[in-house]
């Protein structure tokens, strides 16, 4: 779900790939899709809250933590953020 926060920034929201089908690609698709998405209607910058776990896929991805890590649903989290 990409949700607006202001004029030039998405948050990505309610990202998940399932662990069985995890690590074939099908997080990256997601991702390039809905990068390109955003940059269709004009946004800059893509943030997310990153679970810990997954913070390295995201890093691959050109995404940078922009913060401490703090709890959400008892999960550790990062923000992270990408110029489009």
């Amino acid at each position: 779900m990409l949700v607006p926060k202001d004029k030039e920034t998405l948050q990505l929201r309610q990202m998940a790939v399932i662990a069985g089908l995890q690590g074939k690609g099908i997080g990256r698709v997601i991702m390039q899709f809905a990068e390109n998405i955003s940059r269709d209607r004009g946004y800059k910058k893509l943030i997310m809250h990153a679970r810990k776990t997954a913070m390295g896929f995201y890093e691959k991805l050109g995404y940078k933590i922009t913060g401490n890590e703090f709890t959400e649903v008892t999960i550790p989290h990062y923000i992270m953020e990408k110029e489009l």
